[in-house]
């Protein structure tokens, strides 16, 4: 009598991921920062109406990542992950304050702890992430007011949420590729911006509320160990 073929063995990964990894990862970059504080988008007598004004950035980055994964119930993966990103995704928005200022943002590190969940087919494995990220950024409001220049500036570290899907490929038990989006959630933050300058000596620390979300799409290798 002629064998049954099994469907759900013949959907089988040919490789295992359970074990630990680590790996580098490069990308594209792309966000929004909306930007309010008391001193410039509430408007002065005398200049335009108020404005929050937005800058939307984009740029690059590159770091590695380390994790570990276990496969259970023949197709199914679960792991951590830990990431860390150097980045440049600069931007700026369109003059306010009557025309004489501008927004200016930097990030220039991302970074994320992450729990994902994935499905495995053949040497593919389709997966979706989330946990905790943080970023380091800094700002800048350069301007002028009453012919005198200023330039309020400052920089944190923020914490936020992340979110993402990616497909993973095999190329052997211990060498895979990997293509991911992931999306970031800094939600907004007051951070107090300050300027050495005479318009900083009269006005003190500016309190500025910022808004920060990026988006990335990266591709990175990993080595199993």
């Amino acid at each position: 009598m002629g064998s049954v073929s099994n469907p759900a063995a013949a959907a089988a990964p040919l490789v295992t991921w359970t074990g630990c990894n680590l790996g580098a990862n490069a990308g594209g970059a792309w966000g929004r920062k909306d930007f309010s504080d008391k001193y410039f988008t509430p408007g002065l007598e005398g200049l335009e109406p108020a404005s929050s004004p937005s800058g939307s950035t984009r740029g690059w980055l590159a770091g590695g990542q380390v994790g570990c994964n276990y496969q259970f119930a023949t197709n199914w993966v679960i792991g951590l992950e830990a990431a860390a990103d150097w980045a440049n995704i600069p931007g700026s928005s369109d003059p306010f304050f009557g025309g004489k200022a501008v927004f200016k943002a930097h990030t220039d590190w991302l970074g994320g702890a992450t729990g994902r969940v994935g499905y495995a087919v053949n040497n593919w494995l389709i997966y979706a992430k989330g946990g905790a990220a943080w970023a380091g950024d800094k700002y800048s409001v350069p301007g002028t007011y009453a012919n005198t220049a200023f330039d309020f500036a400052g920089s944190e570290t923020r914490s936020g949420w992340t979110g993402g899907a990616g497909i993973e490929w095999a190329l052997g038990q211990n060498w895979s590729a990997k293509l991911e989006y992931a999306y970031y959630d800094f939600g907004s933050h007051t951070l107090n911006l300050t300027d050495s300058g005479v318009i900083g000596t009269d006005l003190g620390p500016d309190p500025s509320a910022i808004k920060q979300r990026v988006q990335t799409v990266t591709f990175g290798v990993n080595f199993r160990l």
